[in-house]
């Protein structure tokens, strides 16, 4: 979910009638000042591997989060810089992913072995 204050927040329902809102991982290299990204405008949860979480901004930014270890995994951004759209896990390879773009409804894939 999203609030007033732009702030994004991952829910844990395993007991749906007590959630509970887990803190943001903390960013790469030992920082221990990272949230999830301003102005998210598209999320995708990895279907092969459930802990792993995709979100991107309104700047063409991606941040992959592995929400196990609580930490930014990999951090990525657009050769246009423009606001994702959507996201989307290729459900046969756990480690590629299409982010796709406003402007002109283009679509980058990413490959987050290489």
């Amino acid at each position: 979910t999203a609030d007033e204050g732009e702030r994004l927040y991952v829910w844990d329902l395993t007991n749906p009638s007590s959630p509970v809102a887990q803190q943001p991982p903390g960013g790469r290299s030992g920082s221990t000042q990272s949230t999830y990204p301003k102005y998210a405008t598209a999320v995708a949860w990895n279907n092969n591997v459930s802990y792993i979480l995709a979100v991107s901004n309104c700047l063409g930014h991606t941040q992959i989060y592995d929400l196990r270890n609580k930490k930014v995994a990999l951090t990525f951004e657009s050769k246009n810089i423009d606001k994702a759209q959507s996201i989307s896990w290729n459900p046969n390879k756990a480690r590629q992913l299409a982010v796709c773009y406003a402007k002109g409804g283009e679509a980058e894939i990413w490959d987050l072995k290489q």
